[in-house]
Order: structure tokens, then sequence, then C-alpha cells
């Protein structure tokens, strides 16, 4: 799952998360697939993780959540996307 969101294969991460992955499966460092496609900016997978449910409180290592990470300049599309989202 995790490859998946680096790459922002979209489709591999559903097929994954269809067959019962977990969304909020941490790697060592406690980064989430959410906080990966924030990082590397995928648009797509990062609205596809937030339509399914993706936990955005979730902190890293360092004490980032993925809408931490969201507030960077050069993520404003993604940001928005945060802000859309339903409470």
């Amino acid at each position: 799952l995790h490859a998946a969101a680096k790459s922002g294969t979209q489709h591999i991460a559903k097929l994954l998360l269809d067959q019962g992955a977990d969304i909020n499966l941490v790697n060592e460092e406690g980064i989430t697939l959410l906080h990966i496609a924030v990082e590397n900016a995928q648009y797509a997978l990062t609205e596809f993780l937030l339509r399914r449910g993706a936990d955005i409180t979730i902190k890293d290592k360092n004490g980032k959540t993925p809408l931490d990470l969201a507030k960077s300049p050069r993520h404003e599309r993604i940001r928005e996307l945060f802000q859309k989202r339903p409470p």
C-alpha cells in the first residue's frame, strides 16, 4: 500500500483496500498512506483516501499529521481537499 501511495497508483490502492487492507496502516516512521499521498502531491490519491475515511489525525514520528504536511505552500490544492472534507 505504501508503494502504491508513493507512486500515486490509485487503482492498486483501491484494489488492496477493497481486499481489506488497513487504510491507516503505519510504517516504521509512523507514516500512513495519507501522509505519503500529501507529501508527494498526489491530489487524486489524497482525495480518494479522504473519501475512504483515512484518519487525518495520525501523527508520524516527527509529530506531523497529513494536515500539517498539507499546510506547505506547495500543497495548496491538497489543503483545499482537507477544508472541503465533511466534519
